[in-house]
């Protein structure tokens, strides 16, 4: 599959109405700094059009092995730079001190565009409908049938209630 953050910065630019985003790039193996700064980039180049949408991954050691983690913690690190890159994608002089990531009064420009940026998630288990109803905007219920993704929804309407 094709790097989606190089991929999106070409239909950013061949394109100037679309809303365009990917199906999902897998968060808990990047490093949130750089990817709010590529996110950041690509929605202010396209006029605000930008639609991440992030994942947390398989349990394929090969891909955890070869960034260095593993997929342990991947829903708090997930949780933990979502956090992150919204204070980053709006705040000056971030200082975060968290389990994951740190950072010490860090300014990312220029900003994205949409404030807020929407975030949406895909996910199929009823760990992922939590997070998009606790931090999303939206989901990306890929590869699922009807009553399975409509089940998905009324976990996700339920956790965003809670």
């Amino acid at each position: 599959a094709l790097e989606p953050i190089t991929g999106l910065a070409m239909i950013a630019g061949r394109t100037e109405r679309i809303k365009f985003g990917m199906s999902v790039a897998v968060l808990p193996v990047r490093d949130p700094l750089v990817l709010a700064k590529e996110i950041a980039t690509i929605d202010f180049l396209s006029n605000g059009r930008m639609l991440p949408a992030f994942g947390l991954g398989v349990d394929n050691d090969a891909e955890w092995l070869a960034v260095g983690r593993t997929p342990r913690h991947r829903g708090a690190m997930t949780d933990e730079a979502v956090s992150l890159m919204r204070r980053l994608w709006s705040e000056d002089a971030v200082t975060h001190s968290g389990q994951f990531y740190n950072t010490h009064e860090l300014t990312l420009y220029p900003r994205p565009k949409q404030q807020p940026i929407p975030v949406w998630f895909g996910g199929r288990s009823p760990a992922a409908y939590k997070r998009v109803g606790r931090l999303g905007d939206g989901f990306l219920g890929s590869y699922q049938p009807p009553e399975e993704a409509g089940k998905a929804v009324c976990a996700i309407r339920q956790a965003a209630e809670a």
